[in-house]
């Protein structure tokens, strides 16, 4: 191998490695030129600035503006909404409307122009309540109680605006967007508040005081039946609930009462009437929590049964007067004290309570003098002394009795009676 071949190997090699480093270089320039091209084109697609600050019910003009890139541009909304009664054109990317409430919105827009460059921009919207503002709201009910976990309907009357909408809250519980509210589950009284607004100006509420109760028992009407009553003689009773949330209102669900007769809310019957008849009403009681629970009953009205002698047949021994009173009008819904033969008459007259039965032991003979003691009982609960044998061997209920029957054969320093046997 000679030197020359050598030498121009060489000269070869550097020939190679120049181009290849040449090439290279251009590249690099081709590429430095499209970033930097595509860069400023980008770049210049959009320009912002603030936009204006509006106010509910005046007319709105804003908008999106851009420079550089290739017209036309498109303009469209990629995250957040406007405010409502605002829109925003595509082409001219301009903001235009009446507001219809007071809000504060962040916006991102993306702008693209006619060789797809994008450019993306946030914004920030503020529309205020008219510095005028006749606005006003109402809430119903104001107040009331409710039991845990139960719901109620509210609503809500705008006022000084087309836009009647309004938005609900609660602090405790839950409200749904057309105002019913679920009360919270608590385990005492609590607290909630209720709160209604504008959805035309943020700045107008109405709000709303509730007392939430724990769940309560069920609720009833514990009155079981009626006392009767007498024409031309003032009445008056009571009727009774429990459970649920007091205090309760009553009403009459369903019936008439005698004319003359009236229910109060607080549960008492009362009047004076002439008619006579059995009356069905239903009676319906409701709590503080306006559950409802309701019972039928019924009212008698009849003439007295009492009857009176109008004189005296003998000694002070006797009575005056006698009262033959129906056993229907003689209620005893107590308990019963069975007086058995050689027991004590005077401790069970002594124990029984208003509206007990004391029955003696049939065939019995209970000797001596026996004191009735003085009781606070009224028309509903007599205390009745009778035999223990049942009502079919005794004689009809009004019969007139001689002495003989109780076997009583004459009376202190009186003739005997001329009875054939002692009954």
């Amino acid at each position: 191998m000679s030197v020359e071949r050598i030498v121009s190997g060489k000269r070869r090699q550097q020939c190679f490695s120049h181009a290849i480093q040449t090439f290279f270089a251009l590249m690099a320039i081709v590429l430095i030129f499209i970033i930097t091209n595509s860069a400023e084109s980008a770049g210049s697609v959009l320009r912002s600035y603030q936009l204006p600050n509006g106010e509910v019910g005046v007319p709105y003009a804003g908008a999106i503006s851009a420079s550089g890139g290739i017209s036309p541009y498109t303009f469209s909304m990629v995250d957040g909404t406007l405010p409502a009664g605002l829109t925003l054109n595509r082409t001219s990317g301009s903001i235009t409307g009446s507001p219809t409430i007071a809000a504060t919105k962040y916006l991102r827009v993306r702008v693209t122009d006619a060789r797809g460059a994008v450019v993306s921009i946030q914004a920030r919207l503020a529309i205020f309540a008219s510095s005028n503002s006749d606005i006003s709201i109402a809430i119903s009910p104001t107040a009331m109680r409710m039991a845990s976990g139960k719901s109620q309907q509210f609503s809500a009357t705008v006022q000084g605006t087309s836009n009647t909408a309004v938005t609900w809250s609660a602090s405790a519980g839950s409200v749904s967007n057309t105002g019913v509210v679920t009360a919270p589950a608590v385990t005492s009284d609590t607290r909630v508040t209720v709160i209604a607004t504008s959805a035309a100006d943020s700045t107008k509420k109405a709000i709303a005081n509730v007392l939430v109760s724990p769940t309560a028992p069920t609720l009833s009407v514990t009155t079981s039946s009626l006392n009767p009553a007498q024409p031309g003689t003032v009445y008056s009773s009571s009727l009774s609930a429990s459970g649920g949330v007091a205090p309760y209102r009553w009403s009459l669900a369903a019936g008439a009462l005698p004319i003359g007769f009236t229910l109060s809310g607080s549960g008492q019957l009362s009047g004076t009437t002439s008619q006579t008849g059995t009356f069905a009403i239903t009676a319906a009681a409701t709590d503080a929590t306006n559950v409802i629970v309701s019972k039928p009953l019924l009212l008698s009205v009849s003439a007295s049964s009492t009857t009176s002698s109008g004189g005296s047949d003998g000694p002070s021994q006797l009575p005056t007067t006698y009262f033959n009173t129906a056993m229907a009008n003689t209620p005893a819904p107590g308990t019963t004290i069975l007086v058995p033969a050689g027991s004590s008459l005077q401790t069970a007259l002594n124990k029984a309570t208003c509206g007990d039965t004391i029955k003696l032991a049939a065939g019995a003979t209970f000797k001596g003098l026996f004191t009735l003691p003085a009781k606070p009982c009224d028309n509903s609960h007599w205390i009745i002394i009778r035999t223990s044998a049942p009502n079919s061997a005794l004689p009809a209920e009004g019969s007139r009795m001689l002495p003989c029957y109780t076997g009583v054969s004459s009376l202190p320093g009186r003739p005997s009676f001329k009875c054939p046997s002692l009954q």
